[in-house]
């Protein structure tokens, strides 16, 4: 990884510049080896957003103020920053790197939510985890990132994703040789267990490319040699939900591993976001979630306030909840007073153990506090 001085108290530090440099894009076009650094670049990008000076005056430590410019505008245009933003305030949430979405996009925090991505024009499920997995692959590449609701006894298979997993044939191929699912089979087995799973540390490579499920699942696909398998429910009675990524060419590394251990809250609490704005799954999460409704509304939380519940048990700060929920952290911290006093609790910790005692956080929720 190529790395700088920090030249100004300001700049980015090495341990930031970590926490940043897997989320940016990367170019597609093979070339000439850049003059400046990427993290010089963004360092520029930084000192002009924070000061307010014209582009030509980025000092020259920073590069060319045109090649600063540059992916600025680029990345502007197409959305860039706005994954950027979101994914950093989500993944930092509750960390000691202090790199939050002020610092990433040198802008307020109450002007954060309008650079999260917008989610406002989906009117589906699909479409929303669609979106939401392709807002994830910048953490972990993958030729396919699915959302994925199984029913073995049923015989019954829900996929919403990218990379084509989620086409009629695919997911109907799926639902008959789940069971036989090497990362699947491995959930079954450890019930209640729901760490992330990779699959060449279940089954070497040369004997996945010969299993029943590649053939007639992911290599119609061309890809899912390696893969890696998020629980989000725990497997039981045959039923579970979770997501997957899976890519040819190179095996996902122990560091997305822990990324993937990482990103687990949040991807929870993207399902059960979408279970709340578009309903339940066709499977079997929607007698749990109405069962769990009916809890909620015992206690006198509204939709909104249980949905906060959820994303601050995950371990997300206000910031990063209102990144989710597309509202302010101004709301956000107004609707944990709601919350507080609805369950006679005065902070955090002692709401979300609340929440649990009560059963108002959804199956597989675990509070991260720390």
């Amino acid at each position: 990884m190529a790395t700088s001085a920090v030249t100004r108290r300001f700049d980015l530090t090495d341990e930031q510049w970590a926490a940043l440099s897997p989320l940016l894009p990367v170019g597609k076009k093979a070339g000439r080896p850049p003059r400046w650094t990427k993290r010089q670049l963004i360092d520029g990008i930084r000192w002009r957003v924070r000061t307010g000076a014209p582009w030509r005056d980025v000092p020259e430590c920073y590069g060319s103020w045109q090649a600063a410019h540059a992916p600025f505008r680029r990345w502007q245009m197409s959305g860039a920053w706005q994954q950027v933003v979101t994914l950093a305030a989500v993944i930092s949430s509750g960390s000691s790197r202090g790199l939050g979405a002020a610092t990433v996009a040198g802008v307020d925090e109450e002007y954060a939510p309008r650079l999260s991505y917008e989610l406002e024009g989906i009117s589906t499920r699909s479409e929303f985890l669609r979106a939401a997995a392709e807002s994830v692959g910048a953490l972990i590449p993958a030729e396919q990132i699915s959302w994925l609701a199984v029913d073995v006894p049923a015989g019954e298979t829900e996929i919403h994703g990218t990379g084509g997993i989620d086409r009629p044939e695919i997911v109907q191929a799926l639902a008959r040789f789940v069971d036989g699912h090497p990362i699947w089979m491995s959930y079954r087995d450890q019930p209640g267990y729901i760490s992330p799973i990779r699959m060449s540390d279940l089954i070497a490579v040369r004997a996945w490319r010969s299993h029943p499920v590649y053939s007639e699942v992911f290599r119609p696909l061309g890809g899912g040699v390696y893969q890696i398998g998020v629980a989000i429910t725990p497997y039981r009675a045959g039923t579970g939900t979770g997501w997957g990524f899976s890519r040819t060419g190179r095996d996902f590394t122990d560091d997305e591993l822990v990324t993937a251990a990482r990103l687990q809250p949040v991807l929870m609490a993207l399902n059960h976001a979408s279970l709340r704005a578009f309903g339940p799954s066709a499977l079997v999460l929607g007698t749990a979630v109405t069962a769990r409704d009916e809890t909620v509304a015992k206690a006198g939380l509204t939709r909104r306030e249980a949905q906060v519940l959820e994303l601050l048990a995950a371990g997300l700060t206000a910031t990063a909840i209102g990144h989710v929920c597309r509202i302010s952290p101004a709301t956000v911290r107004k609707h944990l007073e709601h919350i507080y006093a609805k369950l006679g609790c005065s902070d955090r910790l002692l709401a979300v153990e609340r929440a649990r005692h009560l059963g108002l956080l959804p199956p597989g929720v675990r509070p991260e506090l720390v």
